[in-house]
């Protein structure tokens, strides 16, 4: 655990603006989040309401609820900003069920069809999505018979990456995009982002927090993986290799498990463990 609290520890000294828990901080700055959307949909935004950071909506009991990173209204406009760090094969049926999900969380909210408020649903990307090269991927609905013909649902997705802020031809845009990219802040806008990530990595309060859930993050994944062990690993791995079975193991002891659990799970003799 000391080791473990250790790394959590330089893993808050290098997190930067891309960082979950540090973009969440920054964007709750309204002036900053009201201005980031701003820059990279070149709109201007009368005003907006606070915004709900990694804000969850659940429909129902049943239903799947989904966390987003900064959900917020400004005017008749509804926007959706997330920061995606890693890459995600899913990022558009992502986006397909974020919008329905705040469309319905709209129509709960007492609205009818037709107010429902146009929707901009934002991916900030780290890495190149569609691998395309282009720095922004904007997807709105038209006719594929009648190209000039649109569907005009009031809905936007929108990718931006990061990696090819160089093509970016508006010059408000490409610098966010190169801030992301680089971690180099270059513009007054991109200097009062850093500014505030400076700030929210001095306070003791907020360290201690970003450790705290990080702990409990590990700590769920800790738990899912013993569940599995327990129900399905033992059993897909009892016919595996005996050279597929230790290098599992070696992965399971890198995550932190016991050897008991990982003898428990891959079938191999608490001794085999003890010698990996």
């Amino acid at each position: 655990m000391e080791n473990f609290s250790k790394k959590l520890l330089k893993q808050w000294e290098n997190a930067g603006f891309t960082d979950d828990f540090i973009f969440f901080a920054v964007m709750h700055n309204k002036s900053l989040c009201k201005e980031m959307i701003e820059r990279l949909l070149n709109i201007e935004i009368d005003k907006i309401e606070y915004p709900k950071l990694q804000h969850t909506i659940k429909t129902s009991q049943r239903s799947k609820g989904v966390r987003l990173d900064v959900y917020l209204k400004g005017s008749s406009k509804v926007f959706n900003l997330e920061m995606q760090t890693a890459a995600n094969k899913s990022l558009s049926k992502r986006a397909r069920y974020y919008q329905s999900i705040i469309d319905v969380d709209m129509l709960d909210k007492g609205c009818y069809y037709d107010e429902l408020p146009e929707l901009f649903i934002l991916f900030i990307c780290t890495d190149d999505p569609f691998d395309k090269g282009l720095p922004v991927y904007t997807f709105n609905r038209k006719c594929e018979e009648s190209n000039e013909l649109k569907l005009n649902d009031e809905t936007h997705i929108i990718f931006y990456n990061a990696k090819a802020y160089m093509r970016e031809k508006n010059e408000k845009r490409r610098e966010i995009l190169e801030y992301i990219d680089t971690g180099k802040a270059k513009a007054d806008f991109t200097e009062k982002l850093q500014a505030k990530v400076d700030k929210t990595k001095k306070k003791d309060s907020l360290r201690s927090k970003y450790m705290t859930l990080e702990l409990k993050y590990r700590d769920k994944m800790k738990q899912g993986l013993e569940r599995g062990l327990k129900k399905g690993i033992k059993k897909g791995f009892a016919h595996g290799s005996h050279t597929a079975k230790l290098e599992t193991a070696r992965n399971f002891l890198r995550m932190g498990l016991s050897q008991e659990q990982v003898a428990e799970g891959t079938g191999l003799s608490l001794s085999e463990i003890q010698k990996l």
